[in-house]
Formats: structure tokens, C-alpha cells, sequence
């Protein structure tokens, strides 16, 4: 089967498992496709019926360096191992016969920040460059690609690998790190590892 990799994922945190992106991926085109078909956005945009009560297409993510045309790339295999990675994106990989209409789903959701609900303020969901991308769009891209390196370079230098120790009973402290606000037990859920080298167990 054929398949097409049509949208890049900026400002989502390239450390995060694959699994979690799937499945919230998975969710906002349900809950897209669903308010779409109640607003007959398909009817509308010419699109096929079918797409309101159709399964949301199947997918899977890769990680991988967006390709921009034109982009110089000399020195980056001089960079450390953990930085190189920070250029990687997250990429939902579908058959090229769905294509369309995830690109036609992604732009809505985007339209009514969707994205931005599930996976915070910065996300951008966005089409991959091709070579019929115009100039502007390049150059858009261009500055989009590297903000969102330096976002995940920002959060691996920062070692913030994910939660761990979810059984621990951690303390809220206000911003001069001496005043304990308040106490979470488990049920509360786990805490960040590691905001910084050297972080106490109770400001992690």
C-alpha cells in the first residue's frame, strides 16, 4: 500500500511516546469529523458525505526530520546526538488515498483549535513542504521548523523526559522554593522528572 506522510507536527514535544500522540491524534480527527458532518462542513466544502460517517483514517507516527526545500543542513552532523533528535517532528504516516481528507480535517481542527486543547498553545499541525510549496510558505516554514527545534532542544537540555515515580507523594512549592503549598498523593498523578540537574524530589 502506498502511503504519504502529509503533516508535520510542530511544538509537540519530540520525547513524547508515540502511543500518546497516536491516540490523541486519533481522538481530535473523531471529534473534528464528528462536528463537521453535524455542520455539513463536507456538504459545503465539496467533499464526499461519506467522510462525516467514515472511520477516521488509520495511522501511524514517525519521527522524522521535515524536509524543506533548499535548506542547508552543513555542520548539523557535528551537533551532539540529543540535539540532532531535537529536529525530528512527528509525522502520522496514511495511505495515500486518505491524504485528502486528513489534510481537509487537520485544517479544520486547526480553524477551531483543537489541537491547541489537546496538545497546549503552541501546537501546529501543518502540510509538509512539497516542491510545489511557494516561496512564502518555504521561508514561513523555514522559521516554524527552527522555533520548534529550539523547543524541544529547550526541553531535552532540561532533561524533562516525561513523568516517573507515579507512586510518589510530591509537594507544590511557591516561586521562592520554600513554602510548601500543598501535598498529592498518587491519585493526583506523577511528577515531572528532573527540571533541573541536582532538583530535590519535591520540586521536580
Amino acid at each position: 500500500m502506498h502511503t504519504e506522510t502529509p503533516i508535520v507536527c510542530y511544538y509537540l514535544y519530540s520525547m513524547v511516546p508515540k502511543r500518546v500522540i497516536q491516540a490523541e491524534w486519533d481522538q481530535c480527527l473523531s471529534e473534528i469529523r464528528d462536528r463537521m458532518h453535524a455542520e455539513d462542513l463536507f456538504i459545503e466544502g465539496g467533499h464526499p458525505f461519506s467522510w462525516g460517517t467514515d472511520a477516521i483514517p488509520d495511522s501511524s507516527f514517525r519521527s522524522n526530520v521535515p524536509w524543506i526545500p533548499g535548506t542547508k543542513t552543513q555542520g548539523v552532523s557535528k551537533m551532539p546526538r540529543h540535539l540532532q533528535n531535537c529536529r525530528r517532528h512527528f509525522h502520522p504516516e496514511v495511505a495515500a488515498s486518505d491524504t485528502e481528507k486528513v489534510k481537509v480535517l487537520t485544517a479544520q481542527g486547526k480553524r477551531w483549535g483543537m489541537f491547541k486543547e489537546k496538545w497546549g498553545a503552541h501546537a501546529h499541525p501543518t502540510e509538509v513542504c512539497t516542491f510545489d510549496t511557494i516561496s512564502t510558505d518555504i521561508t514561513r516554514t523555514v522559521s516554524t521548523t527552527r522555533g520548534s527545534t529550539n523547543y524541544n532542544a529547550s526541553l531535552t537540555c532540561a532533561e524533562l523526559h516525561g513523568f516517573s515515580n507515579l507512586d510518589d507523594r510530591i509537594s507544590i512549592k511557591d516561586s521562592s522554593g520554600n513554602t510548601i503549598l500543598s501535598r498529592h498523593s498518587p491519585q493526583a498523578g506523577g511528577r515531572f522528572f528532573g527540571y533541573s540537574r541536582g532538583a530535590s524530589s519535591s520540586t521536580r
